[in-house]
């Protein structure tokens, strides 16, 4: 007998929900994490925080992906580079 693909999955799906709820809803800082953003080291501290179960990083990405949430990259880039400002900043 094959196992059903969800048997392998940790969590019930009411579960994932409430974690899945909370990242468009808040940010890490209201759960008094010391992320910006949700990040996979940040969402793994909301699913020990929310469910008491910690999980493995990599199996954390695969959440976000399932849930259709990707990474934000910016659309365009600078207009102009300034180099010496760059340099500027480095130093």
């Amino acid at each position: 007998m094959v196992a059903d693909k969800n048997d392998a999955r940790r969590f019930a799906d009411t579960t994932l929900e409430r974690v899945r709820r909370c990242l468009p809803e808040k940010t890490p800082k209201q759960f008094l994490f010391e992320f910006v953003l949700w990040t996979r080291p940040a969402i793994q501290e909301l699913i020990e925080y929310l469910c008491g179960m910690c999980m493995p990083i990599r199996t954390i990405g695969e959440y976000p992906k399932r849930w259709s949430y990707n990474v934000q990259c910016p659309l365009i880039g600078a207009y102009e580079p300034y180099p010496q400002a760059v340099q500027c900043w480095l130093d």
